[in-house]
């Protein structure tokens, strides 16, 4: 009888390192992540109760340090801030066409406070808790295992799901995919190099909620023009 109450759990805990699993299940949580973060989340968790995995695997690990988290998080929004606007963005699109669905389309221009306050909820719970839960927590752990586990398969993970990350994007234009992929690329880096989930959720939300501040307050328009000029 203990064997046959064993072998459930047995079957489940190997589904960790099945090839068939990680891929299904990896390419499962990305097309949900592309179509809305927030659907993903349940799923991630299911998932892993099904593999008999702990959320561990995926960064979740306990929150010693809050204030530590919470600052690095803000102080990485806040260098990709200026680096994407001073440098990156600019660069971009003197190369690539703008276009697709953006900010003012959503409602989102100078002096829209009342969407500012519903775009902070959406930063914060799709954004920050949904994407980063699906990208960065679940596909890239799980295809870092399936090349591997080692350092080098972690960071070749990270960039295959960087592309795919910003390839969601799509609906943004070339210039918002492009975006997309290279935040994708810094919120994993970010990511291997603190080994806390947390920390990037953190990340990704804040820096979300400051690029609505820039343009709900009119500072982006400032920005623009400052850079025009230079």
């Amino acid at each position: 009888m203990t064997e046959i109450s064993d072998q459930p759990h047995g079957l489940r805990k190997k589904l960790s390192r099945n090839k068939f699993w990680l891929i299904g299940t990896t390419l499962l949580i990305l097309l949900l992540m592309a179509l809305q973060p927030l659907i993903a989340i349940p799923f991630v968790f299911l998932l892993l109760w099904i593999a008999r995995e702990k959320v561990s695997v995926i960064g979740l690990t306990s929150v010693s340090r809050p204030i530590w988290i919470i600052v690095s998080g803000i102080c990485f929004a806040l260098f990709m801030q200026i680096f994407n606007r001073l440098a990156l963005i600019p660069l971009l699109a003197a190369f690539l066409p703008d276009g697709g669905v953006g900010a003012a389309d959503i409602g989102l221009v100078p002096g829209a406070w009342n969407i500012w306050a519903i775009f902070v909820v959406v930063a914060i719970f799709s954004a920050g808790f949904g994407e980063e839960l699906s990208a960065r927590g679940y596909a890239l752990n799980m295809l870092a295992r399936l090349f591997g586990d080692t350092r080098h398969a972690r960071w070749i993970a990270m960039l295959v799901v960087a592309v795919i990350f910003g390839l969601a994007h799509f609906y943004q234009g070339i210039l918002g995919t492009a975006h997309a992929i290279w935040m994708g690329i810094a919120l994993g880096a970010f990511y291997l190099l603190s080994r806390s989930l947390w920390t990037v959720i953190v990340g990704h939300a804040v820096y979300n909620i400051l690029t609505a501040t820039l343009i709900v307050s009119g500072g982006l328009n400032v920005l623009e023009r400052y850079l025009s000029w230079i």
